[in-house]
């Protein structure tokens, strides 16, 4: 029988890790063949090959009635993108021990989000939730339960620039987190941005022209 990993950071993992970057499209409605998606919704229709669907597509905004307010891509410019990069650097704060901390350095570009009359503007919210595996502080190795990032997204005349990071987040209210250790292993569960309603917008995934 083999041995079990005593040693702390005994735990898999990849040689290096640093680096996640994807696009953003609109978000829908989930399709569930069973009623119980996101949103409840049940297929209407099917896809040429048989697969059960829902038409016509319908967004988290005009579920909630926010038709005039939500936000969307405009169709001929809009971008979006999201970043997380690995980093050395991290907050000052007591909370992140000089000789024991990491970082994930967030990166989110927006470009094009329009409103009902034109180019948008307004605070939404970038939404993260994140597994980690590390080699905690005071517990050692340890799997913690999945963990909900929040901050603000300002935007102004359809474009926004945020940069933040994983421990920028769990240090500021209303969390009042340590920030990551070294040896951690974080991840991505789900990311979207919501619009100034709290409607989600937009989620990593590509557009096919």
């Amino acid at each position: 029988m083999p041995s079990p990993l005593l040693a702390q950071c005994g735990f898999e993992h990849p040689g290096q890790a640093s680096k996640i970057q994807m696009a953003l499209t609109q978000a829908f409605l989930f399709c569930s063949p069973d009623g119980t998606g996101s949103a409840g919704v049940l297929p209407n229709t099917s896809t040429e090959g048989g697969i059960p669907a829902c038409s016509p597509p319908e967004t988290f905004g005009e579920l909630s009635g926010n038709y005039s307010s939500r936000w969307r891509f405009d169709p001929r410019i809009g971008t979006g993108g999201i970043q997380l990069k690995v980093s050395r650097a991290f907050p000052a704060s007591p909370l992140n021990p000089p000789d024991n901390s990491a970082d994930i350095a967030v990166l989110l570009k927006l470009h094009g989000v329009v409103g009902e009359d034109g180019p948008a503007s307004g605070t939404g919210r970038l939404f993260i939730l994140y597994r980690a595996t590390l080699d905690d502080r005071a517990g050692g190795d340890t799997t913690m339960v999945d963990v909900p990032l929040y901050t603000d997204v300002p935007v102004t005349s359809g474009r926004a620039v945020l940069k933040t990071s994983f421990d920028s987040m769990l240090n500021d209210a209303p969390l009042n987190q340590p920030g990551l250790p070294t040896c951690s292993s974080v991840e991505l569960i789900y990311m979207a941005v919501d619009d100034p309603n709290g409607d989600t917008f937009a989620v990593p995934g590509a557009y096919l022209p």
